[in-house]
């Protein structure tokens, strides 16, 4: 009785705490959360160490920061608390983690005391000669599954010592099969109708004890194999919890657990700790991105893994295409990204520090491209924020990432897969540092104030921007024209534009119709980017409004 007390009030505790977080998690509400913790433990008798937050991970907040300015005349400046706060979302997402762990862990008591409600009220000795093998056999499985704990390094050769262990215990039970049962032909359903076929031939009848002995090897064999791969995937996700082995880092796929081949009903839960039962693949597809087993969240749990010298944030610099870029053009790139990385590294588990370092190291490698007279608005809305990314990813700034596409990484940046959070804008992600940079292309260098770090013939660049400002203004020219002729014709969508300019005049340079090739190819891959351009055109030329109506039935 006492037992059921101190498992209910510690549930009661976490549950209370699951449902009203303190606004912030100082010493003070980390100690409670630990002291909940030690009491689930107590009762349960398991170990929650994995869930805990670590002294290493309490660190003071930032309450401000002080950008360095581009002369360098100082650097950068931080004010921080004195007090120290744990890692929120850490903690978030371990609590999450502990409630799927202790949901789990009542379904498989609740199968294991339905399965065995016969064999607990009798003594050991009187169980049926092949359900005390079945038994013993499977004690011997998790033994063995236990020991293994001790003796692997990485998720693939636990995987394959489990494979084994599951084929040596199946083997081990089928040395009881006695060679007379083969006479007698298998049941046709040994779990619900039990009925047996007629013997071969017309030979004489067998001894009448052989048919319910056969009945009750198979059956126990049955459950056997039924149990043994459900404790070995029970045992999978041990070794990844408690021992913190197996991680995958960025970079690599994650999430891509196949819904057919999961067992249904099945828990899934999201990024953002929300969790759901599914009873079939179509249910958990029509979940939507960001939803999947907890296992494929593993990785993603807790601290960052330690930095390593895989982690390359200069990765995919010499594959990055940008007219008249030279090799010490990218030396300088490289330069600049390990500088960010250094910053990053001081303090890799703050706040927002991954989203900086992106943001830091666009306008670096900005900076570079203006000094070189190589930067333009191109560059700014696609190639330069697609090499921020990929240098975050390959440099372990942003850990939700893969090389391949799951249901947790929908959404592809440069040569990654990644999941960005809802709540903030990303298509605005780098407004702030490109309207600096584009200030700075319109004031443009002047004969006083040359490029600095090159010796480019500043007169010569002006001939060649005028000329090319001259093709661009013819070019505008025939769009104008033609959408003014359009709407004479009182087109009711976007959509219908896009479709009367296809083939009426050739598609503009810029985003999102110059990469892909035509006008409706570049409204149906970004949509919204191409009302954008049409809207500010079309008020530019003061031509009617659209009708008000839903967009989204385009």
């Amino acid at each position: 009785m006492d037992d059921r007390h101190d498992k209910s009030l510690a549930r009661a505790r976490f549950t209370g705490l699951c449902g009203s977080q303190p606004s912030s998690w100082d010493e003070a509400a980390v100690s409670r959360y630990h002291e909940i913790l030690a009491a689930l433990e107590k009762a349960y008798e398991v170990d929650l160490s994995w869930g805990r937050v670590r002294p290493d991970q309490m660190k003071p907040r930032i309450l401000g920061v002080q950008r360095a300015p581009y002369s360098g005349r100082y650097p950068s400046r931080q004010q921080v608390s004195t007090e120290l706060f744990g890692p929120e979302r850490f903690i978030k997402e371990q609590m999450g983690a502990i409630e799927l762990y202790f949901q789990s862990l009542d379904a498989d008591r609740k199968r294991d005391s339905k399965e065995n409600s016969g064999a607990k009220t009798m003594a050991a000795a009187t169980l049926p000669k092949f359900e005390q093998e079945r038994l013993f056999i499977q004690d011997w499985f998790d033994g063995e599954c236990r020991q293994g704990l001790k003796n692997h390094a990485d998720t693939a050769s636990y995987q394959r010592w489990l494979d084994t262990t599951e084929a040596q215990a199946i083997e081990r039970y089928r040395k009881h099969e006695n060679p007379i049962w083969k006479e007698i032909a298998s049941c046709k359903d040994i779990a619900c109708e039990k009925e047996w076929t007629e013997l071969k031939g017309d030979e004489e009848p067998l001894p009448a004890y052989l048919w319910p002995e056969k009945l009750d090897y198979e059956t126990n064999l049955h459950l056997l194999q039924e149990k043994l791969p459900m404790r070995k995937q029970d045992w999978l996700r041990r070794f990844k919890r408690e021992d913190g082995r197996g991680l995958i880092y960025s970079g690599q796929p994650m999430g891509k657990t196949s819904a057919d081949s999961l067992p249904y009903p099945t828990f899934v839960q999201h990024w953002d700790g929300r969790k759901k039962t599914v009873e079939n693949p179509a249910a958990l597809e029509a979940l939507g991105r960001g939803w999947s087993l907890r296992d494929d969240f593993v990785p993603y749990l807790g601290p960052r893994p330690p930095r390593t010298d895989q982690l390359d944030p200069t990765t995919w610099v010499d594959d990055w295409t940008v007219p008249g870029l030279t090799g010490q053009h990218r030396v300088k790139i490289r330069a600049a990204l390990w500088r960010v990385d250094g910053e990053f590294s001081k303090s890799p588990d703050a706040e927002g520090a991954d989203v900086a370092a992106i943001k830091r190291a666009f306008d670096e490698i900005a900076k570079v491209l203006f000094d070189s007279g190589l930067l333009t608005e191109q560059f700014l809305q696609t190639e330069i924020p697609a090499l921020a990314w990929d240098s975050a990813v390959a440099g372990g700034w942003w850990r939700y990432a893969s090389e391949t596409p799951g249901r947790i990484f929908p959404e592809q940046i440069g040569h990654y897969w990644v999941w960005r959070p809802d709540g903030r804008d990303w298509l605005g992600l780098f407004r702030a540092e490109a309207a600096g940079w584009r200030a700075q292309l319109l004031d443009g260098p002047t004969k006083e104030d040359p490029i600095p770090g090159t010796s480019v013939n500043l007169r010569a660049h002006r001939k060649t921007d005028a000329a090319n400002s001259t093709k661009s203004h013819k070019h505008y020219e025939a769009i104008d024209a033609a959408l003014r002729s359009i709407a004479k014709s009182s087109p009711s969508s976007h959509g219908e534009v896009f479709s009367q300019l296809e083939g009426r005049t050739k598609f503009p340079a810029t985003e999102p119709f110059g990469t892909s090739m035509g006008w409706v190819k570049g409204f149906q891959k970004d949509p919204e980017r191409a009302r954008s351009w049409l809207s500010k055109r079309w008020s530019k030329l003061r031509l009617p409004a659209f009708p008000r109506g839903p967009k989204y039935l385009e």
